[in-house]
């Protein structure tokens, strides 16, 4: 049976597709353009990564922030659900899945049968998720993709504390005219991050054996921020983790239900 998932995101279209619960191929695509073209541009490019015709995909499903947008033409699953389908599928020792992405942070957590258990979110705020990063990126001149490689956390990060992204910007703009660092200001913010995640963890009392997912899980010394706050190894899991959910998606419309 083949099957096809999407993760309608606010920053990122996700698309993968599923053959016999293996990933046959998959694509993302950045949201830059109406999102009906974005998600048949990506919907396309998974096709033809995974050598399948529309025609041979039996069912889809799609989840996310922006899934909603679909119904009538695909039906909608929590995120939760798929984080948890696909979290146990790729490895099922995890309990605990850290889910950072565009605009928000998510915990879920799962027993010994993959089956979900708790889910918890930050409010949706730039200030705790990967735009404020990207803005902070620029404000720095430090790309997203050399911030592991250009960051260094054994030194001293600046303070930020607002919760706000508005606010929290300026505080940035502040550190930067008074001299700190464009090291400092990247780990405070990488810290602050790290830091709302640790707290929705406290809230659920999540369990061991940890894995990280979401857009901003690429950058790799966040994972040893966090690693370092929770005092315990977080997994990698063996897949790209932009696609977890969709890949959960398509493994629940192969009728693999939790």
């Amino acid at each position: 049976m083949i099957t096809a998932g999407f993760d309608i995101g606010t920053r990122v279209i996700k698309a993968c597709i599923v053959d016999h619960g293996k990933i046959a191929g998959w694509s993302k695509s950045t949201l830059e353009d109406r999102i009906d073209k974005v998600i048949k541009k990506t919907y396309v490019s998974a096709l033809d990564k995974a050598g399948v015709k529309k025609g041979k995909v039996e069912k889809a499903l799609a989840t996310g922030y922006c899934s909603e947008m679909l119904k009538g033409k695909i039906q909608p699953v929590t995120e939760a659900l798929c984080i948890a389908r696909a979290t146990h599928f790729l490895d099922s020792k995890i309990r605990t899945v850290i889910d950072i992405g565009g605009l928000s942070i998510n915990i879920t957590t799962l027993n010994d049968k993959g089956h979900l258990q708790e889910t918890i979110s930050n409010d949706r705020c730039a200030a705790g998720s990967g735009k404020f990063l990207e803005m902070v990126s620029e404000a720095t001149e430090i790309s997203m993709s050399s911030i592991s490689s250009s960051v260094n956390i054994s030194g001293k990060p600046c303070n930020i504390k607002s919760n706000c992204a508005v606010f929290a910007e300026s505080e940035v703009i502040s550190r930067i005219n008074a001299g700190h660092s464009s090291n400092a200001i990247i780990a405070s913010v990488l810290y602050s991050i790290a830091s709302r995640a640790v707290t929705l963890l406290e809230k659920i009392s999540a369990p061991d054996d940890m894995a990280l997912i979401g857009g901003v899980s690429k950058i790799g010394v966040l994972r040893l921020i966090l690693e370092e706050l929770v005092a315990r190894k977080i997994t990698e899991l063996p897949a790209d983790p932009q696609i977890i959910s969709a890949f959960g998606a398509a493994l629940l419309a192969q009728g693999k239900m939790i």
